[in-house]
């Protein structure tokens, strides 16, 4: 409808679910998001949908599937094997 886009619905399905679930709006026409809440070493695919006057938009094509991960994890040594 050419009308500006308000936000972004993303959606996300692990391999364990049946349907989408929403997951999270962005809070406006921001095309990056990073998606809390997940559970790490599980796998997810995601596809996200564009919101403007007239409503949702057909969801785009799934993502490749995901392994969540956690960024921030502090290293590990492991020192029985060290001399």
């Amino acid at each position: 409808g050419n009308a500006p886009i308000e936000n972004y619905i993303i959606e996300k399905k692990s391999k364990h679910d049946r349907d989408w679930k929403e997951c999270m709006t962005t809070p406006g026409p921001e095309c990056n998001a990073t998606v809390t809440g997940l559970k790490e070493g599980e796998v997810y695919q995601f596809r996200v949908k564009a919101v403007n006057k007239a409503g949702p938009s057909e969801p785009s094509d799934p993502s490749r599937t995901q392994v969540a991960k956690n960024r921030n994890l502090a290293p590990k040594i492991d020192r029985s094997a060290m001399k």
